[in-house]
């Protein structure tokens, strides 16, 4: 029975270090965008216990009850990474975020990207009114898949966020912190 709690214990350790992680990657890369309406994201434990859920189920493709399966938001969106584990011992969290966030190929004017592919990726990462995520991740044999949740997930046609003065279309009420991230202040 001790042996089960030590399990237990490390597992839930473990998703706790993997989402705050994920969280402080995600607002590094918010912050870079030069946004003005950037809000700084947080962790939701209900979408970090989904995205674990998914991950663990080592299926590399994206979640198709996602929006059904939240009991607190009714737009999810989700970005997954899989990756075999020498690729991600040499990438680790930092890699898997900077995959999905390949500023470099999105094209603020035309709302497009050179990478077709990561777009919708990138876009999620960095898209303004975003403010809760969850992550999780399994060892698939011998694979890590990734998968993060986010809420609001936002409308994937427009652009992710207005450029402009750092902070200076935050939501009324909401405060800018010294990352030139708007948040809700308690």
């Amino acid at each position: 029975m001790s042996s089960l709690w030590v399990v237990l214990l490390v597992t839930v350790s473990l998703s706790l270090h993997v989402s705050s992680d994920f969280v402080e990657l995600h607002n590094t890369k918010r912050s870079n965008t030069g946004a003005s309406n950037m809000n700084k994201v947080r962790l939701s434990p209900e979408l970090q216990m989904i995205a674990q859920a998914h991950a663990e189920r080592c299926e590399n493709k994206t979640n198709p009850n996602l929006s059904t399966l939240s009991k607190t938001f009714k737009d999810v969106g989700e970005n997954i990474h899989f990756t075999t584990i020498e690729n991600y011992n040499m990438i680790k969290d930092q890699g898997v975020v900077n995959a999905w966030s390949k500023v470099f190929s999105y094209h603020y004017s035309s709302n497009t990207c050179i990478d077709v592919g990561y777009c919708e990726k990138f876009k999620q990462v960095v898209r303004a009114e975003t403010e809760f995520i969850g992550c999780g991740q399994a060892m698939c044999g011998s694979n890590v898949f990734t998968v993060c949740n986010y809420a609001p997930r936002g409308n994937p046609n427009e652009r992710p966020y207005l450029r402009g003065g750092i902070c200076n279309n935050c939501t009324a009420g909401y405060s800018c912190d010294t990352d030139g991230l708007c948040f809700v202040p308690c």
